[in-house]
């Protein structure tokens, strides 16, 4: 579980560095190892009982606090927080565009922490799998509809038909965790069309099992592998195979398209795969 956390929290790493280099360079934001040296706006949403626990951690600790600036304002009773770079907001995405609406609406306590007109990245990692397929299809439509340029990451657990997908499926619902969006896009080329069919112009995507095996360095996975040994690498690649990290993005300002650096938006490959004697 912690070679795949690492796996796609490494991925999403790469990816959310490349999409706000090529949005800088199609006049947006300027990225600075993960969080923004010059950036409009960093939203972060959630259940109204995490970001409670959020905000109360921000609030006591003086890291947090300075990293955010000096004007940074506790909102809603303790259940969110807003600074002039950061807000973090709860909200339900069950509740569909209504809610999502008010983030470019000065009807948001926190003003308007989106701006349309600025090319914009969105990451929802496990998030869809949890909602109607007519939730999460909105959301994508919501942001391709609302802003100039966006692109999106998404982390989702899919391909749960077979045996091992049985097994999981089981196991969650005997903890009353249920999957409604996981049996809609079984593939990870259905993974990859909900952006195009959603208003997205281009998408493309990997499986868990296919950036470790081929965009993660060979000297990381081998630095990891001492820090917890790895004795079953077939069970490992069964979980990662059933997971995915799909990105897209789409552009209604009627530019030139052949010159988006976004068409170029890609997981850097390694010279050679691995071999499962190399980690």
């Amino acid at each position: 579980m912690n070679i795949g956390t690492y796996v796609r929290s490494t991925a999403i790493d790469m990816l959310s560095v490349w999409a706000l280099e090529a949005i800088r360079d199609i006049g947006g934001l300027w990225w600075d190892k993960g969080f923004a040296k010059q950036i409009a706006s960093y939203v972060e949403l959630d259940f109204t009982e995490n970001t409670s626990r959020k905000a109360k951690a921000v609030v006591q600790s003086q890291l947090l606090k300075d990293a955010l600036g000096s004007d940074v304002k506790i909102e809603g009773g303790g259940t969110g927080l807003s600074s002039p770079t950061y807000h973090l907001i709860p909200l339900d995405l069950r509740d569909g565009v209504p809610a999502l609406s008010s983030l470019v609406s000065n009807s948001s306590p926190s003003g308007t922490p989106l701006d349309p007109n600025l090319p914009t990245l969105f990451i929802a990692e496990c998030v869809f799998v949890y909602m109607p397929p007519s939730a999460s299809n909105a959301i994508l439509q919501w942001f391709s509809n609302t802003f100039g340029h966006t692109a999106g990451i998404v982390y989702e657990m899919f391909g749960l038909q077979d045996s091992f997908g049985k097994v999981l499926k089981e196991n969650l619902k005997a903890r009353h965790i249920e999957l409604p969006g996981v049996d809609a896009f079984p593939t990870l080329n259905s993974q990859m069309s909900r952006y195009t069919n959603n208003g997205f112009g281009h998408s493309t995507g990997r499986t868990l099992k296919s950036i470790r095996r081929e965009n993660i360095p060979i000297s990381e996975l081998q630095r990891i592998s001492r820090l917890e040994h790895l004795d079953e690498i077939e069970e490992l690649e069964l979980l990662l195979e059933h997971y995915s990290i799909t990105w897209g993005y789409s552009n209604r300002t009627g530019e030139e398209q052949s010159g988006n650096p976004l068409n170029r938006w890609e997981l850097p490959l390694q010279s050679t795969p691995i071999e499962d004697t190399d980690v």
